[in-house]
């Protein structure tokens, strides 16, 4: 488990998936997770740190941006495309799509 936190991002969401499988579908095993959750934790921390800090920079720069004006108008302009036309069909589409 220690090789899936340090060789791909989604490492940790798996074994912390797995924790909460095995506490909501067997609460009585979770004892047997104790021994290796410590180790994996005491194995792991280094990188925990690392994404953590990671995580909250990124948070910090998400804050700063989204306070910046205009942001939401940006972000429609990119998805929707420059162009008039572009951007009233890309706008009515989920009103097409709803039944009546």
């Amino acid at each position: 488990m220690a090789a899936m936190v340090y060789s791909h991002p989604t490492g940790l969401l798996a074994c912390l998936l797995l924790v909460l499988y095995t506490l909501f579908s067997y609460p009585r095993r979770l004892w047997r997770w104790l021994l290796p959750g410590i180790l994996l934790l005491a194995i792991t921390f280094p990188q925990l740190q690392a994404r953590f800090g990671m995580a909250v920079s990124r948070v910090n720069d998400t804050h700063e941006t989204l306070g910046r004006p205009g942001i939401i108008l940006d972000f429609f302009h990119y998805y929707a495309g420059p162009l008039l036309a572009q951007q009233i069909g890309w706008a009515a589409a989920p009103i097409a799509a709803c039944p009546p």
